[in-house]
C-alpha cells in the first residue's frame, strides 16, 4: 500500500516510516516541517493540518492507499497554556484529513491514533474493551475522543474504512524529554557520564503507568492497517503496569548509579494511573502481542540518551 503518515517527523512517525517500508509498504511523509532527511519515504509534504485546503492538495497530489494519523498535540501539560490550540489541532485537524481523503481519496485505509485516556478515570475492576463508554478528563484526553469518535462517525455515515487505535503510553529510544522516561534517562546518563553530579529532577513519583515499547506499537499499527476493520476502534497495551519509581530505579541500576532526586513543582501531577485494557481484539484480527520486555527498552532509550 501507499501509506501517507502524518506527523511523520515526530517520535512514533520516524519508527512507522521504518516499518512499514520493512514491510513493503510505499511511504508518503507529511508534517509540519523536515528539519533532517527521512528515510524510507517516497515523497514528502509540509503543511498545517488546520489548512483544508493545503490537506486536500496533499491528498490529492500522494493518491494514498491509506493512512496513519500521528500528527497531534500529545503532550498534556500543552493544554494549560494553549487550550484551543490543542482542540483545534487535535479535532480540526482530524477532520480535515478526513474530509481531504472523502473527496480525493474515498476507499483508502484511515487508521487516526487516539489514546487509551479517552477512557478517563475507570474505576473499573477488570480491563476495558472498546465499547466502554468514554468519559475523558483533562482537555488533551477529551480532545482525542473527540477525533476518535467523529472518525468513527465517518465509516457510519460515508463509509469510509476509518479506525482508531487506543494505545497507552509508550516509550522509546528517541523521544522528547520533555516525556518522563526519556527525562530520568537524560539526567541519569549525564552523571553517569562525569557531566553532571545531580540532584535529578522529579515530578510524582508514585504514578501508575503502563508501558509499551514504540517498536511494538508501530508493529501493530502497520497490521492495523493491513488488517483492520472500518468503523473499530482497537486497545493497544501491555498487560505490566509500575509506578514511575520503579522505571526510575531500574534506570539507575542499569546505568550503575544512584543519584539523589529533587522534586520539581513544574513536573509534578497528581498521583494517577494508566487505564487497564482488554487487547483481546486487536489480538484476535492481528496476532499481535507485545514483544520487547521493559528491561531491554529502558536499555535502549539509556543507550541514546
Amino acid at each position: 500500500m501507499r501509506v501517507l503518515i502524518t506527523g511523520a517527523n515526530g517520535f512514533v512517525g520516524r519508527y512507522l516510516i521504518g516499518e512499514l517500508s520493512r514491510n513493503n509498504h510505499e511511504v508518503v511523509a507529511f508534517d509540519t516541517a523536515f528539519p533532517s532527511p527521512v528515510e524510507g519515504i517516497t515523497s514528502q509534504h509540509t503543511g498545517d493540518l488546520l489548512d483544508a485546503e493545503c490537506m486536500g492538495r496533499v491528498t490529492a497530489a500522494a493518491k494514498p492507499d491509506a493512512c496513519v494519523h500521528l500528527a497531534a498535540i500529545s503532550f498534556a501539560p500543552s493544554a494549560k497554556d494553549n487550550a484551543s490550540l490543542m482542540f483545534a489541532v487535535n479535532v480540526i485537524g482530524t477532520i480535515n484529513l478526513i474530509e481531504a481523503f472523502r473527496k480525493n481519496a474515498n476507499s483508502a485505509r484511515i487508521l487516526v491514533v487516539s489514546t487509551a485516556h479517552v477512557y478517563g478515570r475507570s474505576q473499573s475492576e477488570h480491563p476495558l474493551k472498546e465499547d466502554e463508554p468514554l468519559t475523558p478528563s483533562g482537555m488533551y484526553a477529551i480532545s482525542k475522543a473527540a477525533a476518535d469518535l467523529a472518525t468513527l462517525d465517518y465509516h457510519r455515515q460515508y463509509g469510509m474504512h476509518t479506525m482508531t487505535a487506543r494505545p497507552n503510553n509508550h516509550i522509546g529510544p528517541g523521544q522528547s524529554p520533555s516525556f518522563a522516561i526519556s527525562s530520568f534517562a537524560q539526567q541519569i546518563k549525564s552523571i553517569a557520564r562525569g557531566n553532571s553530579k545531580g540532584p535529578i529532577l522529579v515530578g510524582n513519583m508514585e504514578s501508575v503507568r503502563n508501558f509499551t515499547d514504540v517498536r511494538d506499537v508501530v508493529r501493530v499499527y502497520r497490521l492495523l492497517l493491513e488488517k483492520g476493520s472500518p468503523g473499530q476502534a482497537y486497545n493497544i497495551s501491555s498487560d505490566e503496569v509500575y509506578t514511575l519509581q520503579v522505571v526510575f530505579e531500574e534506570l539507575c541500576r542499569l546505568a550503575g548509579i544512584k543519584p539523589e532526586t529533587k522534586a520539581d513543582p513544574l513536573k509534578f501531577r497528581p498521583t494517577d494511573a494508566s487505564p487497564l485494557l482488554d487487547i483481546s481484539k486487536v489480538l484476535e484480527v492481528t496476532g499481535w502481542k507485545p514483544e520487547i520486555p521493559l528491561k531491554r527498552t529502558l536499555q535502549d532509550i539509556l543507550a541514546n540518551s
